[in-house]
């Protein structure tokens, strides 16, 4: 059986609690892994983790050796290495956001095409088992037609950044990009297209906002979204239609609650138990790596996330800070 190469692009939080781990569990098909970032401490450590593999500070010195690439950098760096990566023919796995422009998603998605290459993006929430029991109850016609949609997540931020780049960068963006991001692609999955922008606020007031709200309708279907990384919310998502509604706890991904008009309730549990969050890295992984040997398709491709990309983007175009009476500028 045909061996891989897989390039780790960028060594930090993510790759090191996420991608290794997952990567790890598949030696068998692996031929060798290369850590790449310009903190090549962080790079040998990523090694040293992994058990074996070679380390570099430039991606341009080893490209020609890979077969495959995940890409783990900063947001800003998403599109420019993917497409880096895909022009030399190679597989792509990568972090979330895609890209932070949709012209870029949808030119990732071309060059990927044309050179015969697949590009998968690491939005995890679509594989969570409750959420796909949402899509299927929407998509059967239990709630009949979807009226309304909440969805309410906070909590204090704490991913453990190795670069600091959620703060540090250039055009600082914060809790829309990096929970929303997963938030409103899981939207778009569920009703099945790119909503319409009511009204877009944050806190924000030129660096990276804390707190966001955003409003949307589609179709004949309003709804709402806020986030938080300063405050626990209720961390909870409802969706409501003609015959019934949907409710489950964001973190919980392996049920959701299903309660008719007739008053009747029932749980519905996914068709696989995930025990972990590094479960959702191994399933993800697994299903990249299989698909390159021509075993599996993608579960997540990276055509199926452009909605969101576009969506997110009017959200910052739009967006307006809160009202604030008791301060003025």
């Amino acid at each position: 059986m045909k061996k891989i190469n897989v390039g780790i692009i960028g060594c930090g939080a993510i790759a090191e609690s996420y991608y290794i781990p997952a990567l790890s569990n598949h030696k068998d098909k692996i031929d060798r892994v290369y850590f790449v970032d310009r903190d090549l401490s962080l790079a040998n450590n990523a090694k040293r983790n992994f058990g074996s593999g070679e380390v570099s500070d430039d991606l341009d010195k080893i490209i020609d050796k890979l077969d495959a690439g995940v890409v783990c950098l900063p947001n800003t760096l998403h599109y420019s290495f993917s497409k880096k990566l895909l022009e030399a023919g190679c597989h792509v796995m990568g972090e979330k956001p895609l890209t932070l422009k949709p012209e870029n998603g949808r030119e990732l998605v071309e060059i990927a095409e044309k050179k015969k290459v697949l590009l998968s993006v690491n939005n995890t929430r679509r594989l969570f088992p409750s959420y796909q029991v949402v899509k299927e109850l929407i998509d059967d016609g239990s709630i009949g037609e979807i009226k309304e949609v909440y969805y309410y997540e906070g909590g204090e931020f704490s991913w453990p950044t190795k670069s600091g780049f959620y703060f540090t960068a250039a055009d600082p963006k914060g809790v829309l990009l990096d929970r929303g991001a997963h938030v409103l692609d899981s939207i778009c999955h569920w009703v099945g297209g790119k909503p319409e922008l009511i009204k877009s606020q944050n806190d924000s007031f030129g660096g990276p906002e804390a707190v966001a709200d955003v409003t949307f309708k589609f179709k004949d279907l309003v709804g709402e979204v806020r986030l938080s990384w300063l405050y626990k919310q209720e961390n909870v998502y409802r969706i409501i239609g003609t015959k019934g509604e949907i409710t489950g706890e964001i973190y919980d991904w392996n049920k959701t609650e299903l309660k008719l008009n007739n008053k009747s309730s029932e749980i519905r549990r996914g068709k696989q138990k995930v025990d972990s969050f590094s479960e959702f890295g191994n399933i993800l992984v697994t299903n990249f790596i299989e698909s390159i040997l021509g075993n599996e398709e993608l579960i997540i491709k990276g055509k199926d996330v452009i909605d969101s990309i576009e969506w997110l983007e009017e959200c910052y175009n739009e967006a307006k800070p809160f009202e604030t009476s008791w301060y003025s500028i």
